[in-house]
């Protein structure tokens, strides 16, 4: 009887011992994303107005000191842009223009890039710039939008997730063209 279940466990080591073992590739998570874009006009009265993805809905947020904060919010996605809206006549353009500079370089650490690119409406005097920031850095885009003499609007995106610009990817170039409509239909109102 010994003998018997020593040559079984025997020959069951025999074949289940084989070279044909491949390796795996790690996976990365699919992010499906709309393929259509669709805008809302939003209005903040007597300052500005823009059009935000149907995709998103627009909060405000508890006052969190001077200036006017908005989020959009992407929640299939876990994603935010945060809007600071600050008027020009309680501060001056330089600081503001500066530490969104600073605000997008903080993430130069963990950054593979940051791609600066300006912008200029002369028809609804819509001027800044869009900092596009590469790698796996908390914030994937920031920008920030002026008139130059009353108006100074802030964004940045961020999502509740670990940043894999792998994986999200397909959701940052989807939200990046919601973000650029809304600086093309930004509007100040007076």
């Amino acid at each position: 009887m010994r003998n018997s279940v020593f040559i079984i466990l025997l020959l069951l080591g025999v074949i289940s011992c084989s070279d044909n073992s491949v390796p795996r590739q790690r996976g990365i998570l699919r992010i499906d994303v709309p393929s259509d874009h669709v805008y809302t006009e939003i209005s903040v009265p007597s300052l500005f107005s823009f059009e935000s993805s149907d995709y998103a809905s627009v909060t405000t947020p508890e006052k969190k000191g001077s200036g006017i904060w908005l989020d959009i919010n992407y929640p299939q996605w876990k994603g935010r842009v945060y809007l600071s809206y600050f008027t020009l006549n309680d501060t001056s353009l330089q600081p503001l223009t500066e530490d969104a500079r600073r605000f997008a370089y903080k993430h130069a650490v963990k950054a593979t890039s940051i791609d600066e690119s300006f912008f200029g409406f002369d028809k609804q005097k819509v001027y800044g710039m869009v900092y596009d920031i590469g790698g796996n850095a908390a914030s994937a885009l920031q920008f920030f939008a002026t008139d130059s003499t009353q108006h100074f609007l802030l964004g940045s995106l961020y999502f509740n997730a670990v940043p894999d610009r792998d994986s999200l990817n397909p959701v940052i170039n989807y939200v990046r063209q919601d973000i650029l409509h809304l600086i093309e239909t930004l509007n100040w109102e007076n």
